[in-house]
């Protein structure tokens, strides 16, 4: 197998690139929240191509296409998808290299509002002949960009940093600006300290029987047909109930047990930054393992000691290797819920 070098930086002076690369307005599409533009190098070209524009019923569609018309054979392609739901592209992209035949190489995770970007090289066997890709994939709400560059192996080097500006400087002309490909709903708890977090409206509510008269503790649940793939819990109670964060973690952990899930015993959470006012003593988090009869669980939990509180924030649900769908799906869903918790 050849080396292939995943560049990262374009290594040519301000007035090469403006000799060589043309800044490119892309508005042939009949809706313009498609419209965008990205710089090429002058020996590439668009082509004339019908262009699809995603919808419900045809969620894949090709917006434009570019081939190099000199020296080395190449394309760049751009498509687009509508997201049902909300995931990092990142995750979607590792997903669609898995599903489609191809070999990751070499990459890079670019950290986003909008969720991570993946920004991947690759490679995929094609009639005896290895072809070498750069990927990127960005979200604008609930559609996802993904940018494909294709060139057979032995030309690659020759054109790895026209595959990098492309890349670089696609952008849509009409963003909508909205961050999260379905809709959001504010979770609030009143007692014993008011605070809130944002979470994907599609998870259904499952309140707590057993949800403590001075606190709060609800579940939010991610399903998929009638079964249940994903369990969020939070439990906000006061800082009396407990000593320190094992007991609090020790309680929903037993809760597990008792749904005939086996957890793992030599788990622990580790201190994470505190990112809060003084009046958060200390955060802890971490990935714990379980299992049932159906497989690998991933067990995500964040616990805060707040002055006046104990609060967890956790997640259940498969392993990627079980069900990489729900883990994506889970994971962006509990991620947003850390990045939005908030002391009111």
């Amino acid at each position: 197998m050849k080396n292939y070098i995943f560049i990262t930086k374009i290594n040519q002076p301000k007035q090469t690139i403006e000799k060589l690369y043309t800044l490119v307005r892309h508005t042939l599409a009949n809706d313009n929240q498609y419209h965008f533009v990205l710089a090429i190098n002058k020996n590439w070209k668009v082509v004339d191509i019908a262009i699809k524009i995603p919808d419900k019923e045809k969620p894949i569609g090709k917006i434009a296409l570019f081939k190099r018309i000199e020296e080395y054979p190449a394309e760049i392609e751009i498509n687009s998808f509508i997201l049902s739901r909300e995931i990092n592209p990142s995750d979607w992209l590792n997903c669609w290299l898995s599903n489609n035949s191809y070999s990751y190489y070499d990459g890079r995770i670019i950290p986003s509002s909008y969720g991570t970007i993946g920004d991947y090289l690759a490679t995929r066997q094609i009639d005896n002949e290895t072809y070498v890709y750069r990927f990127i994939s960005i979200k604008d709400a609930n559609r996802l960009f993904l940018l494909t560059c294709r060139v057979n192996e032995q030309f690659y080097e020759f054109v790895s940093e026209e595959f990098l500006m492309a890349i670089q400087t696609f952008q849509l002309i009409n963003p909508q600006q909205i961050r999260f490909s379905e809709e959001m709903k504010a979770y609030p708890a009143q007692k014993p300290v008011p605070a809130q977090f944002i979470f994907p409206s599609s998870w259904a509510v499952q309140s707590d029987k057993h949800s403590p008269v001075k606190g709060v503790s609800f579940n939010l649940l991610n399903f998929k047909n009638q079964d249940v793939m994903g369990f969020f819990s939070f439990i906000s109670i006061p800082n009396d109930y407990e000593k320190n964060y094992t007991g609090l973690l020790d309680n929903y952990l037993t809760q597990l047990q008792n749904n005939q899930i086996t957890i793992q015993t030599d788990y622990q959470l580790s201190e994470a930054d505190n990112q809060f006012s003084e009046r958060v003593k200390k955060i802890w988090q971490g990935k714990l393992n379980g299992h049932t009869q159906k497989g690998v669980l991933d067990i995500y939990c964040r616990i805060i000691e707040h002055e006046n509180a104990w609060i967890l924030i956790a997640m259940l649900g498969p392993d990627k290797k079980t069900n990489v769908e729900a883990e994506m799906i889970n994971r962006r869903a509990y991620t947003i819920a850390l990045e939005t918790f908030k002391f009111l």
